[in-house]
């Protein structure tokens, strides 16, 4: 029985996954054309802003991870009694608060 539920759950992913990707990429077209119907220039959707998202949210993960990998290293060596539960978050969001500031700080515009 579970591994029908796991099955379903997963089958149920997969189809949300898609269905979004396919909304997506059929509004995009939808406005490229109203675009174009209109005479106006369809590069506002230049990659740009994709690869600036890609590398503000790499940024953020990359931080997350670090601040992961920093409250283990701290709770295991430094404070090896204690459980960490506030250790933890903490740290996570410090170093996504860090990414995204070196983020900002590196691809404002001028």
């Amino acid at each position: 029985m579970e591994g029908v539920v796991f099955a379903l759950i997963l089958f149920c992913i997969v189809i949300l996954v898609v269905s979004v990707f396919y909304i997506t990429s059929t509004l995009r077209h939808k406005e490229k054309m109203a675009l174009l119907e209109k005479d106006k220039d369809p590069d506002f959707f230049k990659d740009d802003l994709l690869f600036l998202n890609s590398i503000k949210w790499g940024l953020i993960l990359f931080g997350a991870g670090f601040g992961f990998l920093t409250a283990f290293l701290l709770n295991y060596y430094v404070f090896p009694g204690n459980d960490g539960e506030a250790v933890f978050p903490a740290f996570i969001l410090m170093g996504s608060a860090t990414g995204l500031m070196v983020f900002y700080k590196r691809f404002r515009r001028k």
